[in-house]
């Protein structure tokens, strides 16, 4: 609208409430002009936690509307591409030293954005998110993501509101087990083909029913009993995998399921050297219980070949299987 006087009434709850300052943005073209406003000042945060363990969960998930100053009566298709010329200008004018983000890791879903017949604004936000393995973005000073908006036939971009910046800082945790998560959630699969496990070495002492092997034979009735456990074996899964997750199953021929307290892992690629990878727990929100499954996931993978498992059982009535998920 062109206008000189503006008389504004603001609704407020409350007893009081302070207005500091008040702009006006100017129309920059008689032409229908493409622009965003989100953010601080076009300005959408997140933040990018990566894990000790390869990989990375990206908190990174910004959205904004597109808007156009004067309508159409068929509606305006607008573009949006990442255009890292321009972060070296971002940098000068706000005193950061982000580095550029590749491409390849940025996903842009409802592009282009469709602003309706007649409105000003679209119905959809374009939504940006991170993809990919993740596990290189590790610059301390984080990344910026410049979206420069394209304008459609008969409409021209807005000099200064023509482009959202997207900020991602990195942060490192020394969590490797995920929590609060789903099976459904867990990357990779699990393995297929368990013909070739064998077990080298379990702890027999205990032992009421059954042989350790039987995890690894499809058949959820066939299962390792012990005396309240735990459950022990060390088992060489005969080639390397990129483990993502485990997984133990109760025994299917009885009423009663029981899921593993918590789990001690042990993990080597030759068989002689083996490491600590952790000892997730229920308590600690990183076994996931749908009982007759116990579900532990990492963040990223892990390389493996040999595994050494100590799952302690307040009490055990049998477990009939043993997977992981690898990818």
């Amino acid at each position: 609208m062109e206008a000189r006087y503006l008389q504004l009434s603001f609704d407020f709850t409350g007893w009081s409430q302070n207005l500091y300052e008040m702009e006006v943005y100017q129309i920059e073209s008689t032409d229908p002009t493409i622009y965003a406003q989100c953010g601080a000042d076009n300005v959408l945060t997140g933040t990018l936690t990566h894990h000790t363990v390869a990989g990375a969960i990206s908190g990174v998930n910004a959205a904004f509307n597109v808007q156009t100053t004067i309508t159409s009566p068929s509606g305006f298709s607008v573009g949006v591409e990442v255009d890292n010329s321009l972060v070296s200008t971002y940098n000068a004018a706000h005193g950061t030293s982000y580095a550029a983000m590749e491409s390849q890791y940025v996903n842009l879903a409802n592009v282009p954005c469709q602003i309706p017949a007649g409105a000003n604004k679209s119905t959809d936000q374009v939504v940006v998110t991170l993809q990919g393995d993740l596990s290189s973005l590790t610059n301390a000073n984080g990344y910026v993501i410049p979206l420069r908006l394209q304008a459609p036939s008969g409409a021209v971009v807005s000099e200064s509101r023509g482009v959202v910046y997207v900020t991602v800082d990195v942060e490192t945790s020394s969590e490797l087990f995920r929590t609060n998560f789903s099976a459904s959630s867990i990357e990779g699969t699990p393995v297929a083909d368990r013909s070739g496990w064998k077990i080298i070495a379990c702890d027999t002492e205990g032992i009421h029913t059954g042989t350790y092997d039987l995890l690894f034979d499809g058949d959820e009735a066939s299962y390792i009993r012990t005396w309240g456990g735990p459950v022990s074996f060390t088992v060489d899964m005969g080639r390397e995998y990129d483990m993502t997750g485990m997984y133990f199953v109760s025994r299917s021929d009885y009423g009663a399921k029981y899921a593993p307290n918590e789990v001690m892992i042990e993990y080597s690629l030759d068989g002689v050297d083996y490491q600590m990878l952790g000892t997730p727990s229920q308590s600690a929100g990183s076994i996931s219980v749908s009982l007759p499954d116990a579900y532990i996931a990492l963040y990223g993978s892990q390389k493996v070949r040999y595994l050494r498992i100590n799952a302690s059982y307040g009490s055990n009535m049998g477990t009939g299987e043993f997977n992981i998920y690898a990818k």
